[in-house]
């Protein structure tokens, strides 16, 4: 990773094969005049107001991902771009009513005997203090 850091940023595409991105290329500078001038412009750049120019242009799966310049034409990602969004179909009360069952109400629940062994001990205390409340 080292030998590669301060060299050109190379993205393969699918129908361009491989080339640089412009503007990801390090600033090659002779004098300190030359750096400051560079310096200049990167504050420059970022001094730029909000645009909203590629709001309307998110992922259809995530909304907080966004893809500028050359990273729209990376495969996969304009696909993402073209699929619609994956609407949830509502289910209407009927759908919900329909799937609940004697379960959901504990009706089942002393079938298998396990409650039984776990309750019976507590219940037979709770007796025994109640009768000789009485």
């Amino acid at each position: 990773m080292e030998a590669g850091f301060g060299c050109r940023l190379e993205i393969r595409q699918v129908y361009e094969g491989v080339h640089h991105v412009p503007g990801i290329v390090e600033a090659k500078v002779e004098n300190i005049k030359e750096v400051w001038d560079v310096l200049q412009a990167g504050s420059n750049a970022r001094a730029v107001g909000y645009n909203n120019v590629n709001d309307h242009e998110h992922s259809s799966r995530s909304h907080w991902y966004r893809y500028f310049g050359a990273a729209k034409k990376l495969p996969g990602v304009r696909e993402l771009f073209e699929k619609p969004p994956e609407l949830r179909k509502r289910r209407s009360r009927y759908d919900i009513f329909k799937r609940i069952d004697a379960s959901y109400y504990g009706y089942r629940d002393d079938e298998d005997g396990i409650l039984g062994k776990l309750e019976g001990p507590a219940e037979a205390e709770m007796h025994a203090a109640a009768v000789k409340e009485w």
